[in-house]
């Protein structure tokens, strides 16, 4: 069997599953949430992300780790709700994703948030946040945030 990805290649598809993962598109949405705080400091205040990211097929997913990614933003301070556009990166072979979205804030300036998520690097450790820095449309640093993923609902116990 030949594999064109090394993702493809550690989950041992057939040429079979090859053909068929070409045809369908990968979509997932997630939503994030956490604090942000101006370059400079200042008290953490309040941010949330909805996330939309799709890749055009499973396959162009396992080979390049490319998705693009889209949503709503709310920054407190800086922005209400604003929509973000941009790119996801998958590295397979460290498990590392990294985001590149761009919106404009309250005032019209153009910002980038970029950085991403690590897995956890020991057994047991907490869950790792998604570290990124906001930057102005020039690429100068405007702050830092970190965000979690949502819990996944749980089943009620009670009856």
């Amino acid at each position: 069997m030949m594999s064109s990805s090394r993702a493809e290649a550690f989950l041992g598809l057939p040429d079979w599953a090859r053909r068929i993962t070409a045809q369908v598109e990968i979509s997932f949405h997630e939503s994030l949430s956490g604090t942000w705080q101006p370059e400079g400091g200042g008290g953490g205040a309040p941010v949330t992300l909805e996330l939309t990211s799709a890749a055009q097929s499973a396959q162009t997913l396992l080979d390049s780790g490319d998705m693009r990614a889209s949503g709503t933003l709310q920054l407190q301070g800086l922005v209400r709700t604003a929509e973000v556009v941009g790119e996801r990166h998958v590295f397979w072979d460290s498990g590392r994703i990294d985001l590149r979205l761009r919106f404009t804030a309250d005032d019209g300036r153009p910002y980038r948030l970029v950085g991403g998520w690590s897995p956890a690097r020991f057994p047991g450790a907490e869950r790792e946040p998604f570290r990124l820095r906001l930057e102005t449309g020039d690429g100068e640093a405007a702050g830092d945030a970190v965000l979690y993923a949502a819990e996944p609902p749980t089943a009620s116990a009670s009856r």
